[in-house]
């Protein structure tokens, strides 16, 4: 009786064990997904941060290649855009219209990305 007592004593405690181990597993998979996306979205505010004098510089530039007939969006990804580069493009001087146009786009993309920081704060916040 002794015998069978250990052997499922031990049985048990291996499971608990197996258990614990499953939990804290998971839990640091979690973390490290989040601190992923963290570290991938605070790269990309930074990238961001650096590229916006290029694209307010772009913006009184040159966007025409962006603008013409020749970019279409695409069907199988909203809100992106596909460029034909066949044939050369003429370059065209953007109107202050379209620099505004423009300059909406980017700072509501700019939004959209600081939403998603923040929600990746929120995350690592409720993780810890």
């Amino acid at each position: 009786m002794f015998a069978i007592y250990i052997s499922l004593t031990a049985l048990v405690l291996v499971n608990l064990l197996i258990a614990m181990m499953t939990s804290r597993y998971e839990r640091a998979k979690r973390h490290a997904e989040c601190t992923w996306r963290f570290n991938a979205i605070t790269f990309g505010l930074r990238v961001e941060s650096l590229l916006a004098p290029i694209l307010r510089r772009l913006t009184r530039l040159d966007l025409g290649p962006f603008l013409s007939r020749r970019c279409y969006p695409d069907p199988t990804l909203s809100g992106r855009y596909l460029l034909d580069v066949r044939e050369r493009p003429t370059r065209t001087r953007l109107d202050s219209e379209q620099q505004q146009l423009v300059r909406e786009e980017i700072s509501r993309l700019s939004e959209q990305v600081r939403g998603i920081a923040d929600r990746v704060d929120d995350l690592m916040l409720r993780s810890s």
